[in-house]
């Protein structure tokens, strides 16, 4: 049994499903168990309409379990497909705002541009959100997310609109300022090679979670 301190997340027994129309019920999960330490890279993939989003959505506490318990320690910050952002905020007053909502006072930063420029964004500095590439939009998601505290960070699927290139090269300015900050990361993707790298990786399958292979990934990479 893990030690408390270092636990991110303990899925236990959890069961979900929707009320339909017709009164039937639509069950996408059923006694799901998982613990996910502090620090790991989870990767989370299945097919369009598994509930990828549901999962994240019952693991970041917007959503209530049917039955079961999901215990979570430390801030928690989604990010989704299409970023959530003020579009007429400029980067650098997004991470002010960011840090002035901070609950716990962890970060001290004092200097925002070098605080961007971790996340490649501080020529960004003064651009508006609105201007940003699909890619610095998600860049700069994640910094708002560090920046207000956050110990979780939840990705859904933040890759599906950018070319694969791209989204590498995104993806390693995600792991470098993920490791820098001792964030636990949760992220769904379509393109198994996006989890090169990752602690563990899991398929939704069967209304479960079943390990996949990391060594599965690799050889799919590598064609």
């Amino acid at each position: 049994m893990e030690k408390k301190e270092y636990i991110a997340i303990k899925v236990s027994n959890v069961s979900f499903q929707y009320s339909l129309v017709s009164n039937e019920n639509l069950i996408l999960f059923s006694n799901l168990e998982l613990l996910i330490k502090k620090g790991e890279k989870i990767g989370i993939f299945g097919p369009s309409g598994s509930g990828k989003s549901t999962f994240f959505h019952l693991l970041s506490n917007n959503l209530t379990p049917t039955t079961g318990i999901i215990e979570s320690i430390g801030e928690i910050t989604l990010l989704y497909q299409i970023p959530q952002l003020n579009p007429y905020l400029t980067c650098q007053e997004l991470i002010e705002l960011e840090f002035e909502r901070c609950k716990n006072g962890k970060l001290n930063i004092t200097d925002i541009e070098d605080y961007l420029n971790k996340f490649n964004l501080k020529s960004y500095a003064n651009h508006l959100a609105y201007h940003l590439s699909g890619g610095q939009k998600q860049i700069l998601s994640l910094a708002c997310g560090i920046a207000k505290g956050s110990d979780i960070i939840i990705a859904d699927e933040p890759f599906s609109n950018i070319d694969t290139k791209t989204a590498e090269t995104i993806k390693q300015t995600f792991f470098k300022t993920i490791n820098e900050f001792h964030i636990t990361f949760i992220m769904s993707a379509h393109f198994l090679p996006f989890f090169q790298g990752f602690d563990r990786i899991f398929e939704i399958k069967d209304r479960g979670l079943v390990t996949f292979p990391i060594k599965n990934i690799v050889e799919k990479a590598s064609l």
